[in-house]
């Protein structure tokens, strides 16, 4: 590759201080590289070069305080497609961070292929703007694909899906017993019973209300819930249909229903 990726007879526009040592010596080299052919434009700041010119190369010595996305941006206007731009920044006191964060600022501008390298005690930095123009664009013939079609032939292997059935799947049958809601059997079903547990609870025999069960109320009972009304009670429990009581305190009803229950 050339010096400062130039050659004889191009145009070139140079970005630089002019009362730096590093920038008259990268001008000179550059005037010398282009020839009598060639053309090199000096400017102090990427603003004071015409955004109407187009030109082979561009070379810039600055620093990663002057090397801005709005300096590259104003730069890669001024390139020929294909054209290349050279960088150059101190060493003294640069990281490594300092120089890819200069390699994607390249890439965002419209720029590719960035490198880096180093010249003497400047970092030198290049990369190459595409070889067509930014906006330009390009009518793309997109066919769409014929449509598959699937067909069944009468000779298709077919899968008996019984085949796929151990012989314990296929003597297997769904069990038929019915679930206790893991609760014992003093305890009442589900308000949303569906293990049928209420319906069992619904069949039962009520047991028959005694003089006896009334003078000493749920003294007997199996479930303890007797007392506590009609929510808390068996289905078959004698207590149902009456309020409330204390256990072993006699419970006052009316006689008409003693002469139903008894």
């Amino acid at each position: 590759m050339a010096k400062h990726n130039v050659t004889s007879g191009q145009t070139v526009v140079f970005v630089g201080d002019s009362s730096h040592v590093k920038a008259q010596e990268i001008e000179k080299q550059l005037r010398t590289a282009v020839g009598d052919a060639g053309q090199v434009t000096r400017a102090d700041t990427a603003k004071g070069v015409s955004g109407d010119a187009k030109v082979d190369a561009v070379v810039s010595v600055g620093s990663k305080d002057t090397h801005t996305s709005e300096h590259l941006e104003q730069l890669i206007k001024i390139l020929k497609p294909d054209g290349f731009i050279t960088l150059y920044e101190p060493l003294q006191g640069r990281t490594a961070s300092d120089s890819e964060a200069l390699s994607r600022a390249l890439t965002f501008a419209g720029f590719i292929e960035p490198s880096i390298g180093q010249s003497g005690e400047f970092v030198e930095v290049s990369a190459k703007k595409p070889d067509w123009e930014i906006g330009a664009t390009q009518k793309l013939s997109l066919k769409k694909p014929a449509a598959k079609q699937w067909t069944a032939k009468a000779d298709d292997d077919l899968i008996d899906e019984d085949a796929l059935l151990g012989e314990e799947e296929k003597n297997s049958r769904p069990s038929t017993k019915r679930d206790d809601c893991e609760v014992t059997s003093t305890r009442k079903a589900c308000k949303n019973c569906s293990c049928g547990r209420a319906d069992d609870e619904a069949k039962e025999v009520r047991q028959k209300l005694t003089i006896d069960m009334i003078e000493n109320p749920g003294v007997s009972s199996g479930c303890g819930n007797c007392a506590l009304g009609d929510a808390f009670r068996c289905g078959g429990c004698p207590y149902r249909g009456l309020p409330t009581f204390k256990v072993g305190e006699k419970i006052t009803i009316p006689d008409s229903f003693l002469a139903d229950e008894i």
